[in-house]
């Protein structure tokens, strides 16, 4: 029996753990980047792509899917299930760290990669 611990075990939780979160992921991000990228007034559009992307954004926004004629439903399955991508999200990162640490020849490039992961958002946020 293998150990919890193995590169192999550690290798395949890190990869089932990405592909089972990575659609409501994408969702988060798209809808993210919706509300930050696009302008206002397109936002206030009445198309029914604007529609839909809104739709979308309230899940993001809200935890549920509007639908026509419903009340809100409850959101607390569908927040325990982001709380639960939201820790898979930080063990898979660290995972990933750590199997590319592990793994990379030249860990001077690894360190920089993290480092200026680091330094390019702060740089950017504080010279905004």
């Amino acid at each position: 029996m293998r150990s919890l611990f193995s590169p192999l075990v550690l290798r395949r939780t890190h990869t089932f753990l990405s592909l089972f979160f990575a659609p409501l992921l994408l969702l988060f991000i798209a809808t993210g980047c919706w509300q930050m990228l696009l302008p206002e007034d397109y936002r206030e559009e009445n198309t029914p792509v604007r529609k839909f992307l809104e739709k979308l954004s309230t899940i993001h926004t809200d935890g549920y899917f509007p639908r026509a004629g419903e009340a809100d439903p409850s959101t607390i399955a569908f927040r325990v299930l982001v709380g639960a991508m939201g820790v898979c999200l930080l063990v898979t990162i660290l995972l990933g760290l750590w199997l590319a640490w592990k793994q990379s020849g030249r860990k001077h490039w690894a360190l920089l990669a993290i480092g200026l992961g680091v330094v390019i958002p702060i740089a950017i946020l504080w010279l905004a």
